[in-house]
């Protein structure tokens, strides 16, 4: 049959169809016609067609697709309506049987428990009743589900329904216009067959959502009462498990105690027996003392499961209604204040980290304990141990054999069942354990989601109302409340009773402030003796720095210690609570804002730290001083107003008194530091910086930052932000407070540095003097000929550079972290980093602290030798090459405990890393056997010093002096001036000449051969007059002319003579050869040379030593040729 005629066959079929009932078994809600096997009988002869253009061809394939597509989604709408009619059919009966559940009484029985019921099967009911708890909490979970899809989709489907309607009007009126005709082309007929489709597919949409509306309108109902019955079952189920579990660990005990007493029986029936019975009973004891003690452990972990689980559940359930309070009513006053009061009650994120951490070296602990559980089992396995035990026995078991071992294998049965319950206990502890970490790991994810949600919200939420709208009537009733005379009289009486009680505390507090009133003159007089002293260019002791530092904090204390003390007398108090104890709490908290202004005041002071031993700008701190001493009593006042509303809890008066006060200080604080960083005549710099440095030229930006800083709290203040302004306020002044802590530090750190540098100087001074003038004692030659190797001097502009740097980038970490610190848990902004996770439990957070170790690790191990120069090792007696030891060893291991801390912040703790490191380590002990070779030969020569820098040696037949030692290689310079590269490990595994190690003196030999027939007296004398007359021969030891021996032409003697240095061996065997030969042949001395005599004899011809046939064979070749 043709592909045509195929595809026309397919077209009457389908106009046959809308003409014909529906097919048995065809679906009865699908319309006549949409018969998906005609319909894909057509897609394939369509395109099998030759007949049809590509675009029909097309246009056909297209429909009939899209037919199939309609029909799906028809045929899926229907099912999808008999489900909601199926359920809505239902929702009586099951609303009935719902309500008979829920009007059944609560069963608030305790579980029966069969007499002697075993450990075994109590657990079993426990399991039983941990299964039930977990389906009735995902049956509530699943009913709340459903009600919150209904709730978002109920809304929704009016919306779907008339666009459905749309569709399906839209359809039947494309359809209306292809009334089937006699002969029409195949386009158009699979054009019908995809309008019907979707004509199917729109109505049974219609239908489908219809049937859901009506379901929805008549479930409510049922939904409400099977939550309900969701809930009962779910808080019926925990206290089962509770109940449960306590008849679990009190049978738990009691099988551990009746264990224990047994084993301890067992200790007194062995007594006085073999001692092989007294060591298994022993041994029993322990375990059963130890199974008692896991007991209480399960116990009190079982405990803490069920409390974070409580937590966990209260805090989702508080967490779901506030975010469902904040969705319907929305960011509001009321909504704000409920905000707040969450913020203050949620979990410390701290608390719980360290709570899952120390679970997880519990867990690790017990894994251990596990294993020797199933070691000792597995020892325990057949009668091999029993009999091992008895054949080892000491002493022998002799005549009671019999009664031993019988004895010896009750004990050995009763540690089988021992072990066996210790490890069935332990695996009930890590369970438990488990589920712990589980419920702590969701109790932080959701304590974090919680704050998170909380502080994005907050402190944009008003706490008041705007300034213009307040009313007058909380600022007098505030204002009223703090001057009444009945409160300040309670106040008074309450103080009276406090000092009574604590009258041995008072008198001590009194004479302490005595003493630092009594102390302030002398103490401003020290400040300023101890200042002209730093400021002497002469001065390296620290001392001064450091008195001047306690003597500073001396004359900051009076009055912030009048207010701590005061104010605790008065929380202490006992009476008139509700004065009384908020302002004591305000006065400890003010007298914190008091210590830090004060302190920062007293530092500038004429001649004090500042001014004296940091090198401050002296133009600008009478100006600092001046403004803080107006600032001081503002903020001072300020703070106690507001703490104490704060403590009190009225939150009207806050806004009604509160706010005033707070937006005094603000304004005194804005105008502050107007004053102080106007660009024209403010303060240009405060340490002493250039003219022209940054600090200058972005002036502009300091005066916007602070002065508009607290102009920006004063306006948010003002429109009611009240709360927001405060935190904001709180963190800026102790961001400052940093920031001035972090400056003084560095200060005191450069300082100590500095006078560390003076002293290092003037000891390299000192040095330099000592040498020169043993030089001019000694002598110009005697120098020259000594040639001693001085100790590498210690560079010290680099170690004062170095140190700066890492002061600097130790001072801008402590900053950044110090601003996250601070600021976390205010702004999102800041904490939403440890909410990015990037791979298992690291987040960016984790990733950029890393990072951060990983640079500051850099830094350190890049400037430590300077530091360790200038702190410690210039107070020490080493060397050049021990100091090179040490720093590089310091180096190595900040860079070995920063790496590993960096590492464990990304996750890759030393468990993993152990496993890496050990398979490295092998891989690099045969790949690199010869640089670790060389690396810890470096640190033998370090700290043995076999050589040092400046040595002379011999290595491999080379000589030259040692000019650098590193941790793999030496270099040494030969006397060409080329450096040689010489691995360690020749040092420590081959021999070598060290010619300057501990005796610079060396002794050289010069050999010397005369002829035979010379005075070899005289010729011995000769030498030793010139060794004696030689300048550069030592004394002592003497010098000696020896007679060796009679060579083949010579007469062999040697001159042996000692030098101060090898260096001087050149010149003095030039000079020695030179006077040899010039005094023996003064005195006739003839130097050999090598002489040969030649002694000819005559021999036989050779013919005559030839045998016959040699003759002929030479006589036979000789014609040949």
């Amino acid at each position: 049959m043709t592909c045509r005629r195929r595809l026309w066959l397919a077209a009457v079929l389908l106009l046959c169809g809308w003409l014909a009932p529906a097919a048995v078994g065809q679906q009865p809600d699908r319309p006549a016609g949409l018969d998906v096997a005609a319909i894909e009988a057509g897609l394939v002869a369509a395109k099998d067609s030759p007949q049809l253009s590509e675009t029909d061809r097309a246009a056909i394939v297209a429909s009939y697709a899209k037919a199939l597509d309609s029909i799906k989604k028809g045929d899926a709408a229907i099912a999808r309506k008999k489900e909601f009619e199926a359920a809505k059919s239902a929702q009586p009966a099951q609303l009935e049987l719902v309500r008979a559940q829920l009007a059944k009484p609560l069963d608030t029985s305790e579980p029966s428990v069969p007499s002697g019921a075993p450990l075994a099967d109590l657990a079993q009911s426990l399991s039983v009743a941990e299964e039930a708890a977990r389906v009735a909490t995902a049956t509530l979970n699943d009913v709340e589900a459903r009600m919150e899809t209904r709730a978002k989709r109920q809304p929704a489907l009016p919306q779907l329904l008339r666009a459905a309607d749309e569709g399906l009007t839209q359809t039947n009126a494309a359809l209306a216009t292809l009334a089937p005709l006699a002969a029409e082309p195949e386009t158009r007929v699979a054009r019908r067959v995809e309008l019907t489709a979707e004509q199917y597919a729109w109505a049974s949409e219609v239908a489908a959502l219809e049937a859901e509306l009506a379901s929805y309108e008549g479930s409510q109902e049922l939904l409400s009462a099977e939550r309900d019955l969701a809930q009962r079952q779910a808080m019926q189920a925990p206290r089962l498990v509770k109940s449960w579990q306590l008849i679990v660990q009190a049978q738990r005990a009691k099988d551990a105690k009746q264990a224990e007493q047994s084993a301890a029986a067992d200790v007194l029936r062995t007594e006085n027996r073999h001692p092989l019975l007294e060591q298994l009973a022993k041994e029993n004891e322990a375990l059963a003392k130890r199974r008692s003690a896991l007991a209480v452990r399960l116990t009190a972990a079982t405990g803490a499961v069920n409390r974070a689980s409580e937590r966990l559940n209260n805090l989702e359930q508080d967490f779901k209604g506030v975010a469902e309070r904040v969705r319907l009513i929305g960011l509001t006053d009321a909504m704000g204040a409920l905000l707040r009061d969450r913020r203050s009650t949620l979990p410390d994120p701290r608390n719980v980290r360290r709570r899952i951490q120390e679970g997880r070296g519990l867990r690790s602990a017990l894994q251990q304990e596990r294993f020797e559980y199933d070691d000792i089992r597995t020892a325990l396995v057949g009668e091999a141990f029993v009999d091992t035990l008895l054949a080892t026995a000491m002493p022998p078991l002799g005549k009671d054999a019999e009664s031993v071992a019988r004895v010896a294998r009750e004990l050995v049965d009763a540690r089988r069942e021992l072990v066996e319950l210790l490890r069935k206990d332990s695996s009930t502890l890590l369970d438990s354990l488990v589920r712990l970490d589980t419920a702590e790991q969701r109790l932080l994810a959701e304590s974090l989601n919680y704050t998170e949600f909380v502080n994005q919200r907050v402190l944009w939420i008003r706490s008041t109302t705007p300034l213009w709208q307040a009313n007058g009537r909380d600022l007098r009733d505030a204002t009223a409340w703090f001057v009444s005379s009945g409160n300040w009289a309670a106040l008074a009486a309450s103080t009276w009773h406090a000092v009574l009680e604590n009258i041995a505390l008072v008198v001590l507090a009194l004479l302490l402030l005595g003493v630092l009133f009594w102390g302030q003159k002398r103490a401003r007089a020290g400040i300023r003796s101890y200042g002209q002293e730093a400021i002497r260019s002469t001065t390296v002791d620290f001392a001064p720095t450091g008195w001047a530092l306690l003597l500073t904090l001396i004359t900051t204390l009076p009055i912030p210690a009048v207010l701590f003390l005061v104010g605790r007398l008065l929380e202490s108090g006992g009476s008139s609570l509700d004065f009384a104890r908020p302002l004591g709490l305000a006065l400890q908290r003010t007298a914190l804002v008091v210590l830090g202004m004060e302190s920062f005041r007293q530092v500038l002071r004429p001649g004090g730290l500042a001014e004296a031993h940091f090198s401050w700008n002296v133009v600008a701190l009478p100006l600092i001083r001046r403004n803080l001493l107006c600032l001081i009593p503002v903020v001072a006042v300020a703070s106690v107003v507001i703490s104490t509303l704060e403590n009190y809890g009225n939150l009207s008066w806050k806004a009604g008194l509160g706010r005033p006060a707070l937006m005094v200080a603000l304004t005194c604080v804005m105008l502050v530091a107007g004053r102080l960083l106007r660009p024209h005549n403010g303060i240009r710099h405060l340490r002493g910086a250039p003219a022209d440095g940054w600090s200058l030229r972005m002036r502009q930006l300091w005066f916007v930052l602070g002065a508009g800083t607290p102009a920006t709290l004063l306006l948010l203040a003002m429109l009611g932000y009240n709360f927001t302004t405060v935190q904001l306020a709180q963190r800026f002044a102790i961001t400052l407070a940093l920031l001035a802590a972090l400056l003084l530090l560095q200060d005191v750190v450069l300082r100590g540095l500095v006078l560390a540098r003076r002293r290092l100087a003037k000891q390299q001074a000192a040095e330099r003097r000592k040498v020169a003038a043993a030089a001019r004692a000694q002598g110009a030659q005697a120098l020259q000929g000594e040639k001693p190797t001085p100790e590498p001097g210690i560079d010290v502009g680099s170690i004062a550079e170095q140190t700066r740097s890492l002061v600097r980038s130790l001072s801008l970490l402590c900053i950044v972290l110090g601003i996250w610190a601070i600021w976390v848990d205010v702004l999102p902004a800041l904490g939403i980093f440890d909410e990015v996770p990037l791979w298992q439990e690291v987040t960016l957070a984790d990733a950029l602290f890393a990072t951060i170790v990983f640079i500051m690790t850099f830094l350190a191990a890049r400037n430590i030798p300077g530091v360790l120069q200038l702190t410690l090792l210039q107070r020490l007696q080493v060397h050049a090459g021990e100091r090179h030891a040490i720093t590089a060893i310091a180096r190595y291991t900040i860079i070995l405990v920063g790496g590993i801390y960096g590492f464990s912040t990304l996750g890759i703790g030393w468990g993993k890393l152990q496993w890496l490191a050990a398979g490295v380590s092998v891989g690099l002990g045969f790949g690199m056997q010869e640089i670790f070779a060389n690396f810890i030969s470096g640190l033998i020569i370090l700290f043995e010093r076999p050589v040092r820098v400046g040595d002379l040696v011999t290595v491999g037949g080379v000589d030259g002096y040692v000019t650098r030692i590193k941790m793999r290689a030496t270099t040494i310079r030969d006397y060409n001036r080329k450096e040689l590269v010489i691995p360690n490990k020749e040092f420590i595994t081959g021999t070598i000449v060290n010619w300057t190690l501990s005796d610079a003196i060396t002794r050289l030999i010069i050999k010397v051969g005369v002829a035979y027939g010379s005075d070899t007296h005289l010729a011995g004398e000769v030498l030793l007059r010139i060794a004696e007359e030689d300048e550069n021969i030592l004394d002592s030891p003497k010098p000696k002319a020896l007679f060796m021996g009679f060579g083949e032409s010579t007469l062999d003697f040697q001159l042996r003579v000692f030098t101060l240095s090898v260096d001087a061996w050149p010149e003095l065997i030039d000079g020695l050869h030179h006077r040899i030969d010039q005094e023996f042949r003064a005195v006739g001395i003839e130097i050999a040379f090598p002489q040969r005599d030649l002694h000819i004899r005559s021999a036989k011809p050779l013919v005559e030593l030839m045998t016959k046939k040699q003759v002929e064979q030479l006589q036979d070749s000789g014609d040949a040729s």
